[in-house]
């Protein structure tokens, strides 16, 4: 990461963006594992979900400033970190699809759940 970064400086805001998304991703995992194995106590998920809108790029900018600069997202939009914590922890299943296993993420697939 810190050498695409290096190699792409104009780039590093949205390969941040990728990465926070990657980790929302496995939070979803790791709290979908967690529900499997009874660990949770009712309503977890849905505070998860929450706590991942409630850090979007998007909302923390507008509390602070009043206005949203896209340009500027390391972490993603509220949206976003929801899609993919939500993609993870409520729509995973435990074999991939046909259409999963036919057809790959692509680069860019981090941006938009579902894309793939």
């Amino acid at each position: 990461m810190r050498r695409t970064e290096k190699q792409h400086p104009d780039q590093a805001n949205a390969l941040s963006v990728k990465l926070e998304l990657q980790a929302d991703c496995y939070a979803g995992v790791w709290g979908h594992s967690t529900q499997q194995r009874n660990l949770l106590d009712p309503g977890d998920i849905q505070s998860g979900l929450q706590a991942a809108a409630s850090v979007g790029d998007d909302r923390l900018q507008k509390m602070s400033t009043g206005h949203v600069s896209p340009e500027s997202f390391t972490h993603g939009t509220s949206a976003q970190r929801e899609s993919w914590f939500k993609t993870a922890a409520i729509r995973r299943t435990a074999t991939p699809s046909r259409r999963t296993r036919r057809r790959q993420p692509r680069h860019d697939a981090l941006a938009a759940p579902g894309a793939w």
